[in-house]
């Protein structure tokens, strides 16, 4: 793996407890270099900006008792979709994967159904839009032996998640573990699945790979992307017009956050780049190891690229955004997000860019002791907005592991969605809210109150 150029231009590294650090002082800055403890400049919340009351999506009608891991996408029409992993156990693996759509700007939701499947267990459940607004559900399968007749699973709809074709195998890996699927569409006619593999079996030795298909979704070819063998995990995309694809994941070994990127639709790429600061910096925290450094990344219309991931020390995890301006050669300082001195684990970044390129930003916050969303704005991703917090009942911290990521889209008039695994009613459910443009975001509110019509469920592919 080659270490990051940086290129010194994002936020300035500055200590939240030494107002000294703040005169510039070179002892200081060494010091905080160190410790990795990187603070953005915190605005105020642009005003007016709230979320509306939590609603809960998911209905209780699966045999499962805990839903975690959402995944939002919102189409031009502001129609809402979300998919998410059913367990047994709050922290657990899955067994099935539902979904769940709305047609009224989130205020209901449609009966939720179970998706289809190759084989008997499902899990890592997410979802992508293309240019003609077929949606596309990413999922990894697996039967009861782990590392056989397993992989990554892709289905499309054609008619707004109301009926689902075929399933397709994306990946090429027949005698291997993967964890972490991703998918994407560049909106021209491609669409790409990252994912973590080991092959022979689950070690911690592995990599990244993509794959694409110029078929919507009917057929997959993979590559390896990574460098090296690494216990990568948490492979996550940002594509756009031309074939330009980025990828970014969390190498749990080193303890570092890599990029990587193809100019060719995914059929070559680069050499990996490191952009967490210090070497090693980007750790799980001491004393909740689900609370992980999976990053989540972005590019604007403008063609900048933004990486989010936690980082810190011990248990003190923050949420820190990198900046890159060529495409992801070189990067900016990281700057920190979270605008708390609590000293506790923030996790779970998701990022999403609005229509007037405003980056909007949500994660996982144990500030208070217990586990509530957060929320923040930025124009250039080195000045934050103070953090607005979208939860309105918290989930007791004695779930340590409310699944692994949440989610988040902006619909075409601003409006701002999240969803997250809540356990506020004492198992774990998805819960939805958003932020409307009135709210303090840009744009124009035009929710729609037609009706949700239901989703018809299909069970075309094969049960264990």
């Amino acid at each position: 793996m080659n270490a990051v150029p940086v290129r010194v231009g994002g936020g300035v590294p500055v200590g939240r407890f030494e107002s000294s650090c703040l005169t510039g002082a070179a002892a200081c800055a060494t010091t905080l270099l160190v410790a990795a403890t990187w603070v953005a400049a915190v605005g105020a919340a642009p005003p007016g900006v709230f979320f509306e009351p939590n609603v809960r999506v998911t209905d209780g009608s699966t045999p499962f008792l805990f839903q975690v891991e959402p995944y939002v996408a919102v189409d031009p029409a502001n129609r809402l979709f979300v998919g998410w992993k059913e367990a047994d156990t709050a922290d657990g693996p899955g067994i099935r994967v539902g979904f769940a759509r709305s047609f009224d700007g989130g205020l209901s939701w449609s009966p939720n159904v179970l998706m289809d499947r190759l084989y008997r267990f499902q899990t890592d459940p997410w979802l992508a839009l293309d240019e003609l607004g077929r949606l596309y559900y990413a999922r990894l399968e697996f039967s009861e032996s782990l590392f056989q007749s397993q992989g990554v699973a892709v289905s499309r709809s054609d008619d707004a998640g109301a009926t689902w074709g075929p399933v397709a195998d994306a990946d090429d890996l027949r005698l291997a573990f993967v964890d972490k699927s991703s998918i994407v569409s560049d909106g021209d006619g491609r669409l790409y699945v990252g994912y973590a593999f080991v092959a022979g079996g689950r070690t911690v030795t592995g990599g990244i790979r993509v794959s694409r298909s110029t078929d919507s979704g009917v057929s997959w070819s993979s590559v390896a992307i990574s460098d090296a063998a690494t216990n990568a995990i948490g492979a996550v995309l940002a594509a756009g017009a031309g074939g330009i694809v980025h990828a970014a994941w969390w190498d749990a070994t080193s303890g570092d956050v890599f990029v990587d990127r193809s100019v060719d639709g995914g059929i070559t790429w680069g050499a990996d780049v490191r952009i967490n600061r210090m070497p090693g910096s980007a750790r799980a925290s001491s004393s909740n190891p689900h609370a992980q450094p999976l990053p989540t990344i972005v590019a604007t219309p403008r063609g900048a690229l933004f990486v989010g991931w936690a980082e810190g020390s011990g248990s003190d995890l923050d949420i820190v955004v990198a900046r890159s301006d060529d495409g992801g050669t070189t990067w900016g300082i990281p700057v920190r997000v979270n605008d708390d001195a609590s000293a506790r684990e923030q996790w779970q970044p998701a990022f999403a860019v609005g229509p007037d390129g405003t980056l909007h930003l949500a994660w996982l916050d144990n500030r208070t002791g217990a586990y509530n969303v957060f929320y923040a704005t930025s124009r250039d991703g080195r000045r934050w907005s103070a953090n607005v917090r979208v939860t309105d009942a918290e989930t007791p911290s004695a779930f340590q592991r409310p699944g692994d990521y949440l989610g988040l889209a902006t619909g075409g008039d601003g409006t701002a969605y999240v969803v997250w695994t809540d356990g506020r009613n004492g198992d774990l459910d998805i819960f939805f809210s958003r932020s409307p443009p009135s709210s303090g975001t840009s744009g124009t509110a035009t929710t729609s109150l037609a009706q949700v019509p239901p989703t018809r469920r299909s069970e075309r592919g094969r049960s264990g």
